[in-house]
């Protein structure tokens, strides 16, 4: 039996039916099995189905007519047997070798299917008797198989257009870069996930118009360009722009237009990358080295190879060397203008890895210092990629720290001649104070001094008394050796004991011990005034710490003023028991008697006579001293003006205006201690001295 399709009209028929069931059909197998339906209505075969080889060699069926239930095996031995063959025939005899559940006697004819010149499958048109075919009817089968191998290359494309839509689009979304494609009525064919966030949209938008998306500014510089695309005076064009998002945001882009096929349409593709940052870096960077130019300090930037990569204009006016003819050089240039210092600290910074902070000697056209700093510079990997030395010119401060120098050495002279001379006028306050306390202190003195004297006149009279009546008893042992005349001795005695009674030798034996007693009093008295004196006056050759007792040196200081205090006031003292403090006893005497003869002075202004109290105490660390007088205090005006030097209340000729200043520096300063002042008007004026107890 031979393999007839019939007439030709026939086969176009065919043709014409099996091509429009792959037309506007999505889904492959649909297609495919409506076409082997057309085939076994147009033919006198009873099944056909086509299949694929995979890439293992093994058979998939695709699809089948209604009645087809063959499963093909030994896929690689058959696939060569057809490989070779337009159109093959398999007998009854060995369709059962080729085919499972081929049970009954049939034949199949096999129309290898090749795509792109590989073969992909066949279809197999199967009869229940053995078929012959005529060559017309092998050229007809063949077409057939042509057809089904464009079908299959068709759909091959679309899959594979459809991947790699979907790898494009996952890449696209993947980038970092905003990508748009627009036709040429700027309609938006793609967008991926950047640009909707570089443009500030809330979501992806495609099937909309570009003027949509962007605001009207930015779409007016793509639109000048995207023109010059489509028209095909450029293929691509890079700007870069400031722009606009839609929520009137001012970003800074890298724009990059260029043609490009989509879906098969002419497009153009807009990459756009935001640059904002880097736009700012590079202000940033364009400010620095501004700056850089502008700073009074030397800056040199040095590569990790060694080269000057940077100088500021301010190293070519310090040094005399025109920029061009070191930038981009090796750091050994340096050696040629004899800034050998400077091309050795950069050298060791770089091999050491460590900063350098200091002085650096240049001696070029004439000596300079420079002070400054040499530090490496590394990247996120730690590696050192450049050295950068910043140095300032100090020649100048270098001339000033030696006129100072010699100035601090002038200074240490004069603040020695200043203690000398702060001693020399201490001590004339010292002594003006004694010289004020002078015809007192003499007054005190000469009291004890003329019952002294007197005591001593009477006694000399004594003596001379005693001597005659002595001389007397003395001759008369002598003639008492001598005579035997008892009425003559007898004589004697009575002369002698008139003579006692005219000079009342028993008076002046017991007058004696009084005037011996007073004599003693009256020079001790004299004696104790002279050592306060002394005492108080001492010069600031001794004036060195000691163990000092503030109640002594209260009494001391009292007993020096007390002729002058006497007829003015009463001195109430309440002293307590304190410590012994760390104190240049002179110093405190002087301060305490200063006081007190303000206050003496300040009693007399007011009143007749008044009340000087004075108490001492103590804390854990101070001792106090209060001195109080009831005159009519200080005003509220001067209250903060007592200390200062050369100020006083009283009269011209009266005070110096040193006393309380001196007071004042002797407490604070040198005795690391406090001064206060309380005083009110009418109610009188205290003053608290405050000491510790230990110095340091």
């Amino acid at each position: 039996m031979y393999f007839h399709l019939g007439l030709e009209g026939d086969f176009r028929k065919l043709l014409l039916s099996i091509s429009s069931k792959f037309i506007d059909v999505t889904d492959l197998k649909i297609g495919l099995n409506e076409s082997m339906n057309e085939i076994i209505e147009l033919t006198n075969l009873k099944e056909c189905f086509i299949a694929k080889f995979d890439k293992n060699n093994n058979l998939t069926k695709l699809a089948h007519s209604k009645e087809c239930n063959i499963t093909p095996i030994f896929a690689k031995r058959f696939r060569k047997l057809i490989k070779y063959f337009d159109v093959a025939y398999i007998e009854s005899t060995d369709m059962s070798y080729y085919f499972e559940n081929f049970k009954k006697n049939k034949s199949a004819i096999i129309i290898p299917i090749f795509v792109k010149g590989e073969l992909y499958g066949f279809l197999a048109l199967v009869s229940l008797d053995d078929l012959k075919m005529r060559v017309q009817e092998k050229l007809m089968l063949k077409i057939i198989g042509e057809i089904y191998g464009k079908v299959f290359e068709h759909y091959e494309n679309i899959k594979n257009l459809k991947e790699s839509e979907i790898r494009y689009k996952t890449l696209a979304n993947a980038s970092p870069y905003g990508i748009i494609v627009i036709d040429k009525n700027y309609k938006v064919l793609f967008m991926n996930n950047e640009t909707a966030k570089i443009l500030d949209l809330p979501e992806i938008s495609e099937d909309i118009n570009l003027m949509e998306i962007v605001s009207s500014y930015t779409f007016d510089i793509i639109n000048l360009n995207t023109k010059k695309i489509i028209n095909k005076d450029k293929k691509r064009i890079d700007i870069k722009s400031n722009i606009q998002t839609v929520s009137l945001e001012s970003k800074y882009l890298s724009i990059s237009l260029s043609e490009f096929k989509y879906s098969n349409e002419n497009s153009v593709l807009i990459i756009l990358n935001d640059i904002t940052l880097e736009k700012q870096r590079e202000e940033d960077i364009k400010k620095f080295y501004r700056v850089l130019k502008q700073i009074p300090e030397i800056v040199i930037i040095v590569n990790n190879k060694m080269d000057i990569e940077y100088m500021n204009n301010y190293f070519s006016e310090k040094i005399s060397i025109e920029n061009k003819d070191l930038l981009n050089k090796n750091i050994k240039e340096l050696k040629k203008y004899k800034l050998n210092a400077l091309y050795e600290k950069i050298n060791e910074v770089m091999e050491i890895k460590k900063a350098f902070f200091g002085e650096i000697y240049m001696n070029f056209d004439q000596p300079k210092y420079f002070l400054g700093s040499i530090s490496p510079l590394r990247n996120e990997n730690h590696k050192i990629t450049h050295c950068v030395c910043v140095l300032k010119d100090i020649n100048e401060q270098k001339l000033m720290q030696e006129e100072l120098k010699e100035k601090n050495e002038s200074f240490k002279i004069m603040i020695g001649e200043l203690k000398d001379a702060q001693a020399q006028l201490i001590q004339k306050e010292k002594l003006a104070g004694i010289g004020q306390l002078a015809a007192g202190v003499a007054h005190e003195i000469n009291n004890p001094l003329g019952f002294v004297i007197s005591n001593y006149d009477t006694l000399k009279k004594y003596i001379k008394r005693y001597e005659e009546v002595l001389l007397a008893y003395k001759n008369l042992c002598n003639e008492f050796d001598k005579s035997n005349k008892d009425i003559n001795m007898q004589n004697r005695i009575i002369d002698i004991k008139k003579m006692e009674k005219k000079y009342g030798l028993d008076f002046i034996i017991e007058d004696m011990d009084d005037l011996i007693s007073d004599s003693k009093e009256g020079l001790d008295r004299v004696g104790k005034i002279v050592q306060s004196l002394k005492y108080f006056s001492r010069d600031a050759q001794y004036n060195e710490f000691e163990s000092y007792d503030i109640n002594e040196g209260i009494e001391n200081t009292i007993l020096i003023a007390k002729n002058e205090v006497k007829y003015s006031a009463d001195i109430e003292l309440h002293l307590n028991e304190v410590p012994l403090i760390d104190a240049i006893s002179g110093q405190i005497n002087q301060v305490i008697l200063n006081i007190i003869i303000n206050a003496v002075q300040a009693i007399k202004e007011t009143k007749e006579f008044g009340i000087i109290t004075i108490k001492t105490y103590k804390d854990s660390k101070y001792v106090f001293c209060e001195i109080q007088d009831n005159a009519k205090g200080i005003e509220e005006e001067v209250l903060d003006k007592i200390f200062e030097p050369f100020f006083t209340t009283k009269e011209a000729g009266v005070g110096t205006g040193l006393g309380l200043s001196i007071a004042y520096d002797i407490i604070t300063n040198k005795h690391k201690g406090s001064l206060f002042v309380e005083s009110k008007e009418d109610e009188g004026t205290t003053f608290i001295i405050m000491l510790p107890i230990k110095q340091g």
